[in-house]
């Protein structure tokens, strides 16, 4: 581990059992332009966030709040078998293919940052193991299985799906350009999807601030 990843890492440990809430950002480098992937809330206001959410009291850890949302929020599915999925999540994180970073605003808050490639790792778990798919039938799910764009351009609700017991809460997810990001934020201004106006939510800035997260993916890619 170099000491530009001890500086962020060493943060992590003082906060681990006093954490408010956990998420993930998944980001992509195409031909050196950071691309992030970000969901539309399942409501009127057309805002984009990334996916977490609150600390629970059955969530044993940051990581076990961070994975049970990614799966409830991007995924659309509650799952029985998180400790099993965790610890292979929890291998990546050892060996520094997915960054960790806390943010300590308001609430502790910690932030996984991967790359989209390790969603392939949950759509096997959820074929293979868990045996629970949505927004397309069981035998299209191994369409998905490497081909996390195919996944994104299916992923989206139907149109009667309301938010419940933590489901629904993400209606749609977009790829999106850093640049149209970080414009959208500090110009205050929407990010035009689609001939469709879409702000970036207010608390999404805490997880970009300073570029911290944009100087750490240039330095792994």
């Amino acid at each position: 581990m170099t000491d530009y990843y001890s500086k962020y890492l060493d943060l992590i440990h003082s906060e681990k059992n006093n954490y408010g809430g956990a998420g993930f950002m998944f980001y992509e480098n195409i031909n050196n332009n950071i691309f992030f992937l970000l969901g539309v809330n399942n409501n009127k206001k057309r805002e984009l966030g990334i996916f977490g959410g609150a600390r629970e009291k059955k969530d044993k850890s940051p990581l076990y709040t961070a994975v049970r949302e990614i799966f409830e929020e991007l995924f659309n599915v509650s799952i029985s078998s998180l400790d099993l999925f965790i610890d292979r999540i929890q291998k990546k994180i050892d060996d520094y293919s997915i960054i960790e970073k806390i943010f300590v605003k308001n609430n502790n808050e910690v932030c996984y940052i991967a790359n989209i490639n390790i969603l392939n790792l949950f759509i096997d778990h959820l074929i293979y193991t868990e045996c629970k798919w949505s927004f397309k039938d069981k035998h299209e799910w191994t369409e998905y299985k490497n081909n996390i764009h195919m996944f994104i351009n299916d992923r989206i609700l139907k149109t009667n799906q309301t938010i419940k017991n933590g489901l629904n809460e993400v209606k749609k997810v977009y790829l999106l350009k850093w640049s149209e990001i970080n414009n959208s934020i500090n110009m205050n201004v929407p990010i035009l999807i689609n001939k469709k106006e879409y702000y970036i939510k207010s608390n999404l800035n805490k997880y970009l601030h300073d570029n911290i997260i944009i100087d750490i993916i240039n330095k792994k890619n």
